[in-house]
């Protein structure tokens, strides 16, 4: 279920003696309650992208979210920099190295 919004009405203003009412404002609630936490991944080859396309994440969400980041070392220093730097709440992550994944998928026989 999402969280109720916190609404507010706006009073009517009057122009050239006529009233004009005011639109009804809906900010939704940052407090996530209960809601599941989404996973997401990602192969990051580009850090400058990945952070415009984060911030885009992180404006429209409505629930937690946890991301998985395959990425190397040097990528995955300036993405822990960056993501601590932001200090953004209901937000976590890891970090897993191609290397490390590759060891836990079976090779196929040609």
């Amino acid at each position: 279920a999402q969280p109720e919004p916190i609404t507010t009405d706006l009073p009517s203003i009057t122009v050239n003696n006529t009233e004009i009412a005011q639109p009804h404002i809906s900010i939704p609630d940052n407090n996530f309650g209960n809601c599941e936490t989404i996973h997401v991944a990602f192969v990051v080859d580009n850090t400058r992208h990945l952070a415009i396309l984060l911030k885009s994440i992180f404006f429209y969400r409505h629930s937690p979210l946890h991301f998985h980041f395959l990425a190397n070392k040097t990528d995955h220093v300036v993405l822990e920099k960056l993501l601590d730097s932001w200090q953004i709440p209901s937000v976590s992550y890891n970090f897993y190295t191609l290397e490390s994944l590759t060891r836990t998928v079976p090779r196929f026989a040609k």
